[in-house]
């Protein structure tokens, strides 16, 4: 009876004391590329927007002082930084590139060409603008649902589309 006991101590001190010893499973880093890298600096640029704006709040509300937050602040604003750049930098190893991007530096490039230097820069800021409007959802101003192309006024409420002129 008495070996009973000891072996049932054991395994639950053993059970127990197991989480203890395991080795602990590797996290993916920045360094180590792919979509892992990217995510992770992600999620620490968000985390250390949430933690700058809390700041900004708590200085607000007069829990901080202006030192503090001055100080707060200069912190998380070089960490934000930091990570931007970092993800910049890994952005730019695995060749991840908007589309536009790769557009406007193409009209770019065309408007230094020698010959084509006359009207050639309202060109390309005409084509950026058409670029930049193609890709962006058209939705009403007024109540936010998605508006039909071609349509002068919003079905569900009835705000004119059209935009607004101004006189100088």
């Amino acid at each position: 009876m008495t070996l009973l006991i000891i072996l049932l101590v054991t395994l639950c001190f053993l059970f127990v004391a197991y989480p203890f010893f395991r080795s602990k499973p590797e996290r993916p880093t920045a360094a180590g590329g792919g979509d892992g890298g990217l995510d992770d600096l992600r999620s620490r640029r968000d985390t250390t927007y949430s933690m700058l704006k809390e700041v900004q709040f708590d200085y607000q509300s007069g829990i901080l002082t202006e030192e503090d937050y001055k100080d707060l602040e200069a912190r998380y604003k070089a960490r934000a930084i930091a990570l931007l750049k970092d993800m910049d930098g890994l952005a730019a190893a695995e060749g991840g590139e908007d589309e536009i991007e790769k557009r406007v530096r193409a009209l770019r490039s065309i408007a230094n060409a020698p010959e084509e230097k006359g009207n050639t820069e309202d060109e390309i800021e005409k084509r950026v603008r058409a670029l930049r409007r193609k890709n962006e959802p058209a939705f009403c101003p007024g109540c936010g649902e998605k508006r039909p192309e071609g349509a002068r006024f919003c079905p569900s409420c009835g705000q004119s589309l059209q935009p607004e002129v101004r006189n100088p």
